[in-house]
C-alpha cells in the first residue's frame, strides 16, 4: 500500500532531487515542493493545542533546505550531540510528517512565526524536523532539520 504522500505526489522522488540540486548548487533560486496535505492526526495534533490546521498543505522551500545543510550538514554540524544532515534525511520527510513518533507545538522563531517540531526515531538516531506555520498561504515549510545520536542508555538497552 502506498503512503499517503506517495499518492498526493506521485513525483515528490524527482521534485526532491531537483530541490536538492537548487539547495547546494543555486544560491539564488527559489523553488518549493509540495509534500501533500497534512494528516487528519496533524489537524487532530494541532487543534488540541490551539492550531486549526486543516486546510494546509506541507511543502519544503529551497530556502529551508539551504539552511538546514548549511548548520546541520556534513563539516558544517557543531553540536557533538548531533550528526550532520544528508541527502537521505531530507528523503525521509515526508514519512516523518506522515508517521512521525511526536510532534510538538507552542515555540516560535525568531521572527515570532509559531513552529511544529516532528521527531522520528530512523535506525540508530533521530531525526527532528522544524515547520514554520504560515497562516497567510495555509503552508507548514520546512524551517529547519537536524539528526541527534541516540542515548548511551538507549544504546545498551536490550
Amino acid at each position: 500500500m502506498k503512503n499517503l504522500y506517495e499518492l498526493q505526489n506521485k513525483l515528490f522522488k524527482q521534485e526532491i532531487e531537483i530541490i536538492l540540486d537548487k539547495a547546494k548548487n543555486n544560491p539564488n533560486e527559489h523553488i518549493k515542493v509540495i509534500i501533500g496535505k497534512v494528516s487528519k492526526r496533524l489537524v487532530s495534533d494541532g487543534m488540541q493545542n490551539g492550531f486549526d490546521l486543516s486546510d494546509y498543505v506541507h511543502n519544503i522551500d529551497v530556502s529551508g533546505l539551504r539552511h538546514a545543510f548549511k548548520h546541520h550538514g556534513k563539516n558544517n554540524e557543531k553540536i557533538n550531540t548531533q550528526i550532520p544532515i544528508n541527502n537521505d534525511d531530507v528523503k525521509q520527510i515526508p514519512q516523518m510528517l506522515y508517521n512521525y513518533d511526536s510532534v510538538t507545538f507552542g515555540t516560535k522563531d525568531s521572527k515570532g512565526t509559531d513552529i511544529i517540531k516532528y521527531q522520528k526515531q530512523v535506525s540508530s538516531y533521530e531525526l527532528v524536523y522544524l515547520e514554520e506555520i504560515r497562516t497567510g498561504k495555509k503552508t507548514l515549510t520546512i524551517k529547519s532539520m537536524y539528526k541527534k545520536k541516540p542515548l548511551a542508555s538507549a544504546i545498551y538497552q536490550s
